[in-house]
């Protein structure tokens, strides 16, 4: 037996996902001193109105409160860095109390400055969260909560060369570990390992061509059988950076990208992927933002071993004072779904 796999675009209200997102904003800070050194704390208020709080064919709005408390200390010794950053996200919901949550996100980062082109980092950091509704393929059935989540991850990276140099090169490797709390999700439990490494040429003052391979490999360890998504990906990239002006900055990314599972009933999938960020600031209380991707993603659903996904997102931040801001998003995904079919050869 194998089971065979048909990459084919499925249109319907569950994976075709529009939905509007209005925000209004009021910042609390107390800043660090003129040098970004010690200590910084932003507690940010917002109101806002979701037309599809659950990104399901439900269509369920809801008016909802956010109070986001960040805190961040940096400290320099030398040309070394440490820094350590908590940010909280706090929300409820005026009618639909069953979806009320809060995420806590934990970091601690180090920057060694050896030379004036070398240079490493390492960073620990700790997630508690609510898998953000409609970024995978599964769907809320019962209604009662968000899928909830743990994810720990260390990162090390060493640079060759800096932002401003005329050649940049990064290798970096990471070690991330995500587990879900609810919901019966334990077969997504998934070790992660990835190294990449990137080369940037400076080819005018405003613009980088850069080059990047990435191998990650997925390790999925509560699941068994056609449940179990354990594979390896490969990623090429190339592309460029640029800003044309102080308003305007941007990043492509184009390449090739293949998804190979430890299952050999399970299919490769591999093909285009892109990723695009463009960011246009008129006025310096108004900002723009596009964004762009293809890529193969995790699948939430047994015995459904990937995704392709391409994403879509237009955005609007505008500050209507020093505290008070209009934030609006507009995304749209849409995911190529893995039809399976069983062969019976005798």
């Amino acid at each position: 037996m194998r089971i065979s796999k048909k990459l084919s675009t499925n249109f319907s209200l569950l994976k075709l996902m529009l939905c509007l997102v209005t925000a209004i904003n009021a910042t609390v800070s107390l800043a660090q001193d003129s040098d970004n050194q010690g200590f910084s704390l932003t507690t940010e208020l917002s109101i806002a109105s979701d037309s599809n709080i659950e990104r399901n064919s439900n269509e369920t709005s809801d008016n909802l409160m956010q109070i986001a408390p960040q805190f961040r200390y940096v400290n320099t010794i030398g040309k070394h860095q440490f820094s350590a950053d908590y940010t909280g996200i706090y929300t409820k919901h005026s009618e639909q109390n069953q979806f009320d949550y809060a995420n806590h996100a934990a970091s601690i980062g180090i920057l060694l400055d050896h030379t004036e082109s070398l240079s490493t980092e390492f960073n620990l950091s700790y997630q508690d969260a609510i898998e953000a509704p409609g970024s995978s393929n599964g769907v809320l059935v019962d209604s009662t909560e968000f899928n909830q989540f743990t994810n720990s991850q260390m990162t090390a990276a060493v640079l060759y060369g800096t932002q401003e140099s005329k050649g940049q090169i990064i290798v970096t490797f990471d070690i991330n570990k995500l587990e879900f709390t609810n919901i019966d999700q334990a077969f997504r439990n998934v070790d992660t390992t990835s190294i990449t490494g990137g080369y940037f040429y400076r080819i005018a003052p405003s613009t980088r061509l850069l080059f990047e391979i990435a191998q990650t490999d997925f390790d999925y360890i509560d699941a068994i059988g056609l449940n179990d998504q354990s594979s390896q990906q490969n990623t090429y990239l190339t592309g460029i950076e640029w800003a044309s002006s102080e308003q305007i900055t941007s990043a492509l990314r184009l390449g090739y990208q293949t998804r190979d599972f430890d299952n050999p009933l399970v299919d490769e999938i591999d093909g285009l992927t892109y990723n695009l960020d463009f960011t246009w600031q008129p006025r310096s209380y108004t900002q723009f933002t596009f964004g762009a991707s293809r890529e193969v993603t995790e699948s939430a659903i047994q015995a459904v071993a990937g995704i392709v996904r391409e994403s879509y997102l237009i955005g609007l931040q505008h500050e209507l004072s020093s505290s008070v801001g209009l934030n609006s998003i507009l995304q749209y995904s849409e995911d190529d779904i893995e039809d399976r079919t069983d062969t019976n050869t005798t």
